[in-house]
């Protein structure tokens, strides 16, 4: 599993994932994202949006369906890029039972909404943290 900035990714490839999963933010990703490789084919995808210099928040995460056994592994990977990057705290927004358990067994926390987001933005669903 590589992950690669969206912009400096093969474009070929990245109009191709884009093009079969029309759900994605594709400019937001371009500005603000990374793309999942794995096995040379681009499997996912995620965007991050910076809080302050030490937060930020995993705004959209998306993985093929035939990879989704990879998810623990790609979140792990993002906790290590921010690490890398001086991140102290990653924030997550989920609206699915089943991501609020994957998150819980990865030991993020509920949260309340980061001070950037405003109330009412999103309505639905928890906040979750992981401090690095």
């Amino acid at each position: 599993m590589e992950l690669i900035e969206a912009k400096i990714a093969d474009p070929q490839k990245v109009q191709q994932f884009l093009m079969t999963n029309e759900s994605i933010q594709s400019e937001q990703l371009l500005k603000k994202g990374f793309v999942v490789e794995i096995n040379k084919d681009i499997k996912g995808c995620f965007i991050i949006d910076y809080i302050d210099p030490e937060t930020y928040w995993l705004r959209q995460l998306y993985m093929n369906q035939e990879e989704m056994f990879s998810l623990p592994l790609l979140i792990d990977s993002i906790i290590q890029h921010g690490k890398e990057k001086g991140i102290r705290s990653v924030y997550v927004h989920s609206h699915q039972q089943v991501v609020d358990e994957l998150l819980s067994t990865l030991d993020f926390h509920p949260q309340s909404a980061p001070r950037h987001i405003k109330d009412g933005v999103i309505q639905r669903g928890k906040w979750w943290v992981y401090t690095i």
